[in-house]
């Protein structure tokens, strides 16, 4: 009787892990964010354990949040590299870069009668939302219209 009890323990002991790991997974679904510091490392792996494979220096850059281990997201940015960062440093907020060899401009409406702003290769502009061809974005306080295929965002 012992002996069964024992083994009883063991397995579930062994099989915990495994049913807490797919439940975690099926929690999770990806989505798209920004980073929330100007200094983000991103690791190796989920934990200061792995090493550093570089550091963002951009405050709201762009990514798109692809797993999550305990208080670790994994990151894919524009560019299409990937690691994982700590929980505290991603936003929900979506972002985009303009990316563009001249200035965009930043309009009132989506016609883009009035132009607010030109924005150069390089900024970063919070995503309000998207719809055909164009996003409306906020930088700096202003609120206009840009053209989507002059922005770098990961679910472009």
């Amino acid at each position: 009787m012992k002996t069964k009890i024992t083994l009883l323990i063991t397995l579930c002991l062994a099989v915990a892990p495994a049913v807490l790991r797919a439940e975690d997974a099926q929690e999770f679904a990806a989505f798209f964010g920004s980073l929330r510091d100007d200094k983000v490392n991103v690791r190796a792996g989920p934990g200061t354990q792995y090493p550093i494979l570089w550091v963002y220096k951009m405050d709201g850059y762009p990514v798109r949040v692809i797993a999550k281990y305990q208080n670790w997201l994994k990151v894919r940015d524009v560019e299409g590299e990937e690691g994982w960062v700590y929980r505290n440093f991603v936003s929900r907020r979506q972002s985009a870069i303009v990316q563009s060899d001249s200035p965009i401009a930043l309009t009132k409406d989506r016609e883009g009668r009035k132009i607010i702003a030109r924005l150069e290769n390089g900024v970063i502009a919070r995503v309000d939302k998207c719809e055909v061809g164009q996003c409306l974005l906020v930088v700096s306080g202003m609120k206009g219209w840009a053209d989507k295929t002059r922005l770098a965002m990961v679910g472009k």
